[in-house]
């Protein structure tokens, strides 16, 4: 009888203790989630609402303009009051995407270092794909700028990507096969792209798959701008169609391809 009751008392102070580990687990992971972003897509879906309220803000900035008398000068301070918190949330939001920026760095470093090629115009991020036990990855084409940094480059001409350069296609090709060889797990890798930017990535020797619209996270209007080094392109010119693609390397022809990088280099 004693042992029985000493067997049921452990067994409920295994539970009790399990129960704890459980909460202290969901306690951190709530935590994280609260001051880190688990995707580039969660990051990017922030940026656009944030965006958003900002564009509000500068309409009704320039309607505060016209307004004159009591009335206009309580609109005027409501709207300084809104862009403090614009930029309150736009400082919380870079310093919660910190860390998702700063695992695509360290990928890219890895990746660098291993091609001897920088990688300057695309980001490698963790995906929102999740089925069938894939684990995926986003790649974003381009960089993530302040309106001041991307005003900045376009007056200066700099941040221009399109074409993408013959070592970054490169890059990704050879990420992409890397990972289709790794036998225990199931990698899968997608991007959000114009029709122009998967024809050209046909042309290059990718396969691409159309995916369904959830997964397509678009570029800022100033981004894009920046990626063309053309400023009509965000306004005028931004394109409606984007597009998210799951990206695959033909192996044979990779293959064939690396054997004759490797002749050539004999």
């Amino acid at each position: 009888m004693k042992t029985n009751l000493d067997q049921n008392s452990i067994a409920n102070e295994h539970q009790s203790q399990t129960k704890r580990i459980e909460r202290r687990r969901k306690t951190i992971q709530a935590i994280y989630n609260l001051t880190n972003y688990k995707s580039y897509h969660a990051f990017k879906k922030a940026n656009a609402r944030l965006n958003l309220f900002f564009g509000v803000l500068a309409i009704g900035g320039l309607i505060s303009c016209f307004m004159a008398g009591q009335f206009g000068a309580i609109f005027r301070g409501l709207i300084l009051a809104l862009l403090i918190v614009y930029l309150l949330s736009y400082s919380w939001i870079m310093t919660k995407s910190r860390q998702l920026r700063k695992d695509s760095t360290t990928a890219l470093q890895e990746m660098e270092f291993e091609s001897g090629a920088y990688v300057s115009s695309w980001q490698l991020y963790d995906g929102i794909y999740n089925e069938d036990n894939w684990i995926s990855l986003e790649i974003a084409f381009g960089r993530e700028d302040s309106y001041v940094a991307d005003i900045t480059k376009l007056v200066r001409g700099k941040g221009k990507i399109y074409p993408l350069p013959e070592d970054d296609i490169q890059n990704l090709k050879t990420m992409i096969f890397n990972l289709s060889q790794i036998q225990d797990q199931n990698w899968f890798v997608y991007g959000t792209l114009t029709d122009q930017m998967a024809k050209d990535l046909i042309e290059k020797g990718f396969d691409l798959q159309i995916m369904e619209k959830k997964y397509r996270t678009k570029p800022s209007r100033l981004d894009y701008a920046v990626a063309t080094g053309d400023w009509k392109k965000a306004f005028f010119k931004y394109p409606k169609a984007f597009s998210a693609y799951a990206i695959f390397v033909d192996e044979k022809k990779y293959r064939k391809q690396l054997k004759a990088k490797q002749l050539r280099k004999k």
